[in-house]
């Protein structure tokens, strides 16, 4: 069995949802021929086509769609447990989220905001 690489994966990832080698790339800050040579890999090592290519872009085949769709999971599942080692580690990880009333202040906000990175840091 042939390895196949998170960042192939990645790319396969951007290149379904972009629907562009091109777009792509510029998401994942990659040249276009880099993102094309880590999808003909991906598809090399499975065996299977995943896009059908054309000059208007590329769309994902029905083997390229399950694929995408299992690769979402798993990446997921990956960014997950790495959270999770890392706050094991005592690191914060995750995402923060406020929700804030439209009439707060730059004024109330900022130095509330900036109180939590900064014991972050400590």
């Amino acid at each position: 069995m042939t390895d196949i690489a998170l960042r192939q994966v990645r790319a396969v990832i951007a290149a379904c949802e972009e629907g562009s080698f091109t777009r792509a790339a510029e998401r994942e800050n990659a040249t276009q021929s880099g993102i094309s040579q880590h999808v003909a890999a991906v598809e090399r090592a499975l065996g299977v086509k995943l896009f059908e290519r054309s000059a208007r872009g590329i769309v994902p085949t029905p083997a390229g769609l399950r694929y995408y769709k299992n690769c979402i999971d798993a990446v997921g599942r990956l960014e997950h447990a790495n959270e999770e080692a890392r706050s094991l580690a005592g690191q914060l990880s995750g995402d923060l989220r406020i929700g804030l009333m439209p009439t707060f202040t730059r004024a109330v906000l900022a130095p509330t905001l900036y109180r939590p990175s900064r014991d972050a840091r400590d």
